[in-house]
């Protein structure tokens, strides 16, 4: 049997009609591998708000890479039978796809993109900021060809990632060190950050790369409080969340091999 050909644009629903379905979620799916990485940030998000959800899996990736609308995972699944867009029952629901998009809908919904319009786009640039890191370390280390990877590794180690916690710290000591870029709430912006920290965490010599972070406290106090926030605690503890670090550091110890000669 085909996979479901997840469609941005389904036939006959105005998108008028999509925009209040997503507005007033009565269930969402997020779907991704049984990793961390790049659905981690959705599910804290999704762990802090009110709307039912729940994480789902391909079970053959290579078969259903092609319905997806980038060929690529997270995507969300959102129902709203309120608006006769779909329900948990029937499967029929809106995607959104895209990890930026979708980290930045769900934190509009859970209210985490700031209180006005410059706290948004701050936020915005934050995230931007921490992701980047992310996917960059991903492409030109975690993912890289073996004989590039000890270049690669080294110049993360003295120059890249040393010059993203300086950048982090200086923002999070203006903000008076309390562990948040902007006030004294969580935002994307933190929860995105600690993300980082918790994928570095996960690489083979996580000694190496702990060891750069844990240079700046307000990085450090930064990751505590988000992590401690009760329902990402909650989702911490769970069993499902365990197998998922589990998935994380076992795909990493493959796949990093250089990593020991640093």
């Amino acid at each position: 049997m085909s996979p479901t050909e997840r469609l941005l644009f389904p036939p006959g629903i105005p998108t008028a009609k999509l925009s209040e379905a997503i507005q007033h979620p009565s269930h969402i799916k997020i779907r991704y591998f049984k990793l961390t990485i790049n659905a981690l940030p959705s599910r804290y998000l999704l762990a802090c708000g009110n709307v039912s959800w729940e994480s789902t899996y391909p079970d053959d990736w290579m078969q259903e890479r092609s319905s997806m609308p980038f060929q690529c995972l997270p995507i969300l699944e959102i129902s709203s039978s309120q608006h006769g867009t779909g329900d948990k029952e029937s499967g029929t629901s809106v995607v959104l796809a895209e990890t930026t998009a979708v980290e930045f809908y769900l934190a509009n919904l859970v209210g985490m993109m700031g209180d006005n319009e410059y706290e948004k786009y701050t936020i915005m640039a934050l995230h931007s900021s921490s992701k980047a890191i992310m996917d960059n370390f991903a492409t030109y280390c975690a993912f890289n060809v073996p004989e590039a990877m000890p270049k690669a590794f080294q110049k993360w180690r003295d120059e890249y990632l040393p010059q993203w916690v300086t950048i982090q710290d200086k923002h999070l000591v203006a903000n008076g060190s309390n562990g948040h870029y902007i006030g004294d709430k969580l935002t994307l912006a933190d929860i995105r950050a600690a993300v980082v920290i918790n994928y570095f965490e996960s690489q083979p010599d996580a000694k190496v790369w702990m060891g750069i972070i844990s240079k700046s406290e307000a990085l450090m106090k930064l990751k505590a409080k988000v992590e401690s926030h009760p329902p990402i605690a909650a989702l911490r503890a769970s069993d499902e969340y365990k197998q998922h670090v589990e998935g994380t550091v076992g795909m990493f110890s493959t796949m990093s091999p250089w990593t020991q000669k640093l």
